[in-house]
């Protein structure tokens, strides 16, 4: 059964808050530099952590929507990880592929 999770009281909780920040300054990073409109990167960034989380996090609801036996075999992590790649880069207006 799933828990919800307090981040701050579990190891890892500093991880994710590192992440996240390392996440937002490449965003800010990029607005400076031009290459896409500024935005509240706070918030995309951690749309872009949940499109992580969730898919590993909720593995039943990832492997029925994908097909899949198991969401963690390393064919379906690849995929995953390319299909990951390519959104963030539409979304954020890049051409061109991984």
């Amino acid at each position: 059964e799933a828990e919800l999770v307090d981040l701050e009281e579990r190891e890892g909780g500093d991880a994710i808050n590192q992440i996240i920040s390392v996440v937002v300054g490449f965003f800010e990073d990029g607005a400076a530099a031009g290459a896409w409109p500024r935005a509240d990167f706070r918030h995309l960034a951690l749309s872009q952590v949940g499109v992580h989380l969730v898919f590993f996090g909720l593995p039943e609801v990832s492997a029925r929507a994908l097909g899949v036996a198991d969401v963690f075999a390393p064919d379906v992590v690849e995929a995953r990880a390319k299909e990951v790649a390519q959104h963030i880069r539409q979304m954020m207006g890049a051409t061109g592929k991984v």
